[in-house]
C-alpha cells in the first residue's frame, strides 16, 4: 500500500480529472463588472490574475472553440515553451506561459446555480417575448449565460444579434439544424 500511496499521491484513482471553470469570471468580464483577482509575482513584476484570462486571451488557433471546450481540453502551464500555443496580448503571462493541451479530456466543474433554473419560463428558451414581457430579462440572461460556456466569443458583441442575446441563441441553434 504504501508503495502505491507514494506512486499515486493517493489511495483514490478517479477515470477521469476534473478543471475549475471561472464561469462568473467570464460573465463579470464580458459584462465589465468588478473581478476578484489574484496578484503574482512573475519575473520580478506584481501582476494582476484571473483564471477567466485564460480563455479570454486564448491562442489565436483556438479561437473557434468555446469555454467548456476549452476547459476540458487544455491548461495553462507556467513555462515558456516556443512549440506550444502561445497566449495572445494582453494576457499577463504572455511571456512566461503557455496554452498545453490535456492528454485526456477534464471535466469542466463550474456552480450548479450559474445557468439558473429555466423552469420559470412560461415558453421554451428559444420561444421570442417583447422586452416589456416580465420572461424577457430571465431568457436574455439565461441565453447569455448559455452562450458564455457553449459558443465561441472574444467580447460581449458575439453574443448579441440586434442588442439581444436570445436573439443570438436562436441564430446559432437554427444554423446549427441547418448544418
Amino acid at each position: 500500500m504504501a508503495y502505491f500511496l507514494i506512486l499515486n499521491e493517493s489511495r483514490y484513482l478517479y477515470s477521469h480529472e476534473n478543471n475549475f471553470m471561472p464561469v462568473n469570471g467570464y460573465e463579470n468580464f464580458l459584462l465589465e463588472k468588478q473581478l476578484t483577482v489574484s496578484i503574482r509575482l512573475s519575473l520580478q513584476q506584481n501582476i494582476v490574475y484571473h483564471r477567466a484570462m485564460d480563455y479570454i486571451y486564448r491562442p489565436e488557433e483556438l479561437n473557434d472553440i468555446c469555454a467548456y471546450e476549452f476547459i476540458q481540453n487544455y491548461k495553462m502551464v507556467k513555462r515558456k515553451n516556443k512549440d506550444e500555443l502561445q497566449f495572445i496580448h494582453p494576457h499577463p503571462f504572455k511571456n512566461s506561459a503557455h496554452v498545453f493541451k490535456l492528454d485526456m479530456e477534464a471535466v469542466p466543474i463550474f456552480s450548479w446555480t450559474f445557468l439558473e433554473s429555466n423552469l420559470s419560463f412560461e415558453s421554451s428558451v428559444i420561444s421570442a417575448v417583447s422586452s416589456d414581457n416580465p420572461q424577457y430579462e430571465l431568457k436574455e440572461n439565461y441565453a447569455r449565460r448559455f452562450m458564455t460556456l457553449f459558443y465561441p466569443w472574444q467580447n460581449i458583441a458575439d453574443l448579441k444579434f440586434e442588442d439581444s442575446y436570445q436573439k443570438q441563441l436562436c441564430l446559432i441553434l437554427e444554423e446549427k439544424k441547418n448544418k
